[in-house]
């Protein structure tokens, strides 16, 4: 009875293992974390704002003005005030402009991005290959979609 080869001792394994030292591999600097997705919500705040100055455009002075205050009329906007409430989404959107321009390979070009999308997926491909390679003594097998079925 045949001992099946371990990943240590096996060839095609040691070959890869032996090539890449975790001193020469220096691990890839972890992402910045992302921006909050409020950032970029500007559209609602949009809406309630025209909504609000089309309120107060829409509806008619009262020829016979009451004391009673009308709920809707404190939430209405005045054209005179347009440019304040204006000035607030202007600074949310400069944020989230600012915000994506500090993300990482934002002037990246599609075509560089096309290139080493390519060469990640030759470099699954190889690995898939290694696994296939590890896997034929003890019934391992690498499916298309990646998955990896355990037979026996």
């Amino acid at each position: 009875m045949s001992n099946p080869q371990t990943p240590a001792t096996h060839p095609t394994f040691a070959l890869h293992t032996t090539s890449a030292t975790p001193s020469s591999t220096p691990a890839p600097p972890a992402p910045p974390p992302l921006p909050s997705p409020s950032s970029f919500d500007i559209l609602p705040p949009l809406h309630t704002l025209l909504t609000r100055l089309l309120t107060t455009t829409a509806q008619p002075a009262d020829p016979n003005p009451t004391h009673t205050v009308d709920p809707e009329a404190a939430n209405q906007l005045d054209i005179q005030g347009l440019p304040s409430e204006a000035t607030k989404l202007k600074l949310k959107l400069q944020r989230a402009r600012m915000a994506v321009m500090a993300l990482p390979d934002v002037g990246r070009a599609i075509e560089e991005q096309e290139e080493e999308i390519g060469e990640l997926e030759e470099r699954v491909r190889g690995l898939k290959a290694v696994l296939e390679g590890l896997g034929k003594g003890g019934g391992i097998k690498v499916e298309e979609a990646g998955d990896v079925q355990m037979g026996g």
